[in-house]
């Protein structure tokens, strides 16, 4: 924690094996503005990985808060775009960046692939 920035860091792989352990992480940070996930160090990311950071984005935008990724490899862009998921660039235009907002990009809330959002917190 950062003031109002929650912050996670990802190593390994984020598949069905580890998805509950970072639907667990994400729901400590329910009450956190701003929440970021670190990726650099994720070496896979499953459908079912990308489906617990999107239900996780969904979950922050009922509350107001945003929900970003952070240094995205290839393999969790490619997969972002092909479950179409809604995404914009972070920093968004007229944002004020912060030490822990590194450039990436934050995820929308969206229902595309089955998110429910009453699952965290």
């Amino acid at each position: 924690m950062d003031g109002d920035v929650g912050r996670i860091e990802l190593t390994g792989d984020l598949d069905i094996a580890t998805a509950t352990e970072l639907r667990s992480a994400l729901a400590e940070l329910a009450g956190v503005p701003i929440t970021v996930v670190d990726l650099e160090g994720i070496l896979f990311c499953g459908a079912r990985g990308m489906h617990v950071l999107v239900e996780a984005a969904a979950h922050t935008a009922t509350r107001g808060g945003r929900f970003v990724l952070v240094h995205c490899p290839p393999a969790v862009s490619t997969l972002v775009r092909l479950l179409h998921v809604p995404w914009q660039p972070w920093p968004a235009p007229g944002d004020v960046p912060g030490k822990d907002d590194d450039p990436g990009v934050e995820i929308l809330p969206t229902r595309t692939i089955g998110v429910r959002t009453s699952t965290l917190g």
